[in-house]
């Protein structure tokens, strides 16, 4: 049996619930400033939004970089 065929694997919700209890545990405490409750759904949108700007930069740069042989 694949793991994949496990049962929090089953539903997007039941996958996104498995891994924000890996995460996460009993307890959301935002790593970095030590906030409780500060990481949810809205923040990590947040956050997927900022390292896409920060990819494409970064994508910018790298053909800027590449094109003039810096």
């Amino acid at each position: 049996m694949s793991q994949f065929n496990a049962p929090h694997f089953q539903t997007h919700e039941a996958a996104r619930a498995y891994l924000e209890k890996l995460r996460w545990g009993d307890e959301r405490v935002c790593p970095h400033c030590g906030v409780q409750e500060a990481a949810t759904q809205s923040s990590l949108k947040a956050l997927l939004r900022f390292l896409f700007i920060v990819f494409a930069f970064a994508a910018r740069l790298f053909r800027h970089v590449r094109a003039n042989g810096l």
